[in-house]
């Protein structure tokens, strides 16, 4: 709830008519960074009438992180420009798209990113656009220069651990095995990823 509070204050507090916002989430593997992204964005959706790109950078999965190229041609197919129209050089993509989404208000999401030479080609020009990142790194040169707003994800304190885990198990079978609840808690540090994977096995 503190951080989607945070994350409603930039936008309302931000100029959107003199320049694109971006927001970075930060926070270690499993802390739900994407999570967060996914519900936030559903959440604003109206504020952005052109609509949204999501794309995942995979910077820390096991395939290669996605290059600015790849991740253009896949925004300028969805924002309607033919492929046949679609430059094969990475300074053509960015002219291109910076003109396609000067005149928008949208969203893009960057999930999972790892450093900045990620992030820049792929940032929408429009002044009342906003590009949400997210990435395990605090990407300093993207507050510095790109005047981003971080936001630090901390794993979640035992309450809120203890209701997410409510979520999958059920309240009266929490309730029923107080121990056992308490124990897969304190076993997953926190981390909103491991208790949704040992609530799974739990309900099993």
């Amino acid at each position: 709830a503190a951080e989607l509070a945070g994350l409603d204050h930039v936008l309302d507090n931000v100029d959107g008519e003199m320049a694109p916002t971006v927001i970075l989430l930060t926070g270690s593997g499993g802390v739900g960074k994407t999570a967060l992204a996914r519900q936030w964005s559903r959440r604003v959706a109206d504020r952005f009438p052109d609509g949204q790109l999501w794309l995942d950078l995979r910077s820390y999965g096991p395939r290669r992180a996605m290059r600015p190229e790849r991740a253009l041609t896949h925004f300028l197919r969805a924002l309607g420009v033919p492929g046949e129209d679609v430059p094969t050089d990475l300074d053509g993509q960015v002219g291109l798209y910076r003109s396609v989404t000067d005149a928008l208000r949208i969203m893009v999401v960057l999930d999972n990113a790892h450093h900045v030479d990620q992030l820049r080609p792929l940032l929408p020009s429009g002044a009342g656009s906003l590009t949400l990142v997210t990435s395990r790194r605090g990407l300093a040169p993207l507050v510095a220069v790109e005047g981003a707003h971080p936001i630090a994800l901390d794993v979640l304190d035992p309450t809120d651990s203890r209701e997410l885990l409510s979520r999958t198990i059920g309240r009266a079978r929490l309730d029923a095995e107080p121990a056992a609840a308490d124990d897969i808690v304190a076993s997953c540090a926190g981390l909103p990823l491991a208790i949704r994977i040992a609530a799974a096995r739990a309900v099993v």
